[in-house]
């Protein structure tokens, strides 16, 4: 079946939207939206995931993104943050992607000297956390400027590499994630501030790994150390959910991102998603919604 498209390096989706490619290794890259090949042709992707960080800033913009299974329009101003590994679709037609001006930095956690699952480093930049999977901010005009400044710089030093250069633009970049972090923090009242808080964050980044029916919270919390037990209590303290609760969650989402962004079947998805019959996805489905798989496609 086509399931949702993985892409770990910058080059193969950069390729897909249509932007020059990079050295082959690179572990960050910023490009002005401009500089996109081929402003005459709608631009529409498949379901993908990206395998490392991106912030987008959008200036002008009017086109409809995808993050799991909602959908957001991007207009104006406006802020994109996709965790790695989000489930994300692009729809923009012609006359969109001809207007839309700004920038995109990708990087990956080695640029920062940090790791996927480095649960400090979700912490102090909570908008990164897996389940953040609709982060557009809309800017007003000096949140605008201000990150507008900042890429600028961020740009210019990296059009112009020297043998400093990459240290130049990692102090940027740390300068643009607490920036967003500031804008961030004022529409969200909470962010990971606990232990309890960072288990979560660590469950979460598990489970995103392994999106399968078949997967047991006692391997998961195996892979953390602790009990099942210790695991699904302070789950439940910290999200209202027990752990079996939230993974179940997050495979119901996988699976609504499925039946709205590809073709397959509903026998196919089930067996993608490890269920060992497509009746017993659609028993799951309907738990989890009130309504059949069938049902969910047909009104979306």
């Amino acid at each position: 079946m086509s399931s949702i498209a993985n892409f770990t390096d910058f080059n193969s989706l950069l390729k897909l939207l249509r932007f020059p490619k990079v050295e082959n290794d690179a572990i960050f890259h910023i490009c002005r939206l401009e500089d996109m090949f081929d402003k005459k042709n709608q631009l529409s992707t498949p379901l993908l995931r990206q395998h490392f960080f991106d912030i987008s800033l959008f200036l002008n913009a009017d086109f409809e993104y995808r993050y799991a299974s909602s959908t957001k329009r991007v207009s104006n101003a406006t802020l994109q943050i996709i965790p790695p590994r989000q489930p994300i679709k692009v729809i923009a037609d012609a006359d969109a992607v001809f207007k839309v001006k700004g920038y995109t930095i990708y990087f990956k956690p080695e640029f920062l000297s940090v790791v996927f699952d480095n649960a400090n480093f979700i912490k102090e930049f909570p908008f990164f956390a897996y389940s953040n999977n609709n982060c557009l901010l809309e800017l007003g005009a000096k949140n605008t400027e201000n990150l507008r400044e900042i890429f600028n710089k961020i740009i210019c030093v990296y059009e112009n590499r020297s043998a400093s250069s990459f240290k130049i633009i990692n102090g940027y970049l740390w300068a643009l994630l607490h920036t967003v972090k500031e804008i961030w923090l004022k529409e969200n009242t909470s962010s990971f501030v606990s232990q309890k808080s960072l288990l979560v964050s660590s469950f979460e980044n598990e489970i995103s790994l392994r999106l399968k029916a078949d997967v047991r919270v006692s391997d998961i919390a195996n892979i953390l150390s602790i009990s099942p037990k210790y695991l699904s209590e302070t789950l439940k303290e910290e999200t209202g959910l027990n752990a079996k609760q939230l993974l179940d969650r997050a495979i119901f989402e996988e699976a609504k991102s499925l039946l709205k962004n590809t073709p397959n079947s509903i026998s196919e998805i089930a067996h993608y998603l490890h269920f060992s019959e497509p009746s017993n996805f659609s028993k799951f489905f309907k738990r989890m919604s009130a309504s059949n798989p069938s049902d969910f496609r047909s009104i979306t």
